[in-house]
């Protein structure tokens, strides 16, 4: 379980290692009971929404049409294309180029 729970206090406390881009949310069940002759439970969901950081780094891949080019290549002669992919997500997996 990624989760703990302070039976006292009632806060609920990572412990384990969380990845959005595995996983965005959790459901995890709650339960409550009193300390009574015949104890009474109760039980809750609660989720929890994990937001993204920039913990990707992007990833570039290169395929290129050949090794060289003539000299008198025109502008605009395509050398080779990039492909670049981030897993994070929102603005955090947004990429540019530039050379």
């Amino acid at each position: 379980m990624l989760f703990d729970i302070n039976p006292s206090t009632g806060e609920i406390t990572v412990k384990g290692l969380i990845d959005y881009e595995q996983k965005d949310k959790y459901e995890i069940e709650i339960q409550a009971s009193d300390k009574g002759l015949a104890p009474l439970t109760t039980e809750k969901s609660v989720i929890i929404k994990i937001v993204d950081v920039n913990d990707n780094t992007p990833e570039i891949d290169i395929t290129s049409f050949s090794s060289s080019i003539p000299e008198d290549s025109r502008p605009g002669t395509t050398v080779a294309l990039v492909s670049v992919n981030d897993f994070d997500s929102g603005t955090n997996g947004k990429v540019i180029c530039n050379v």
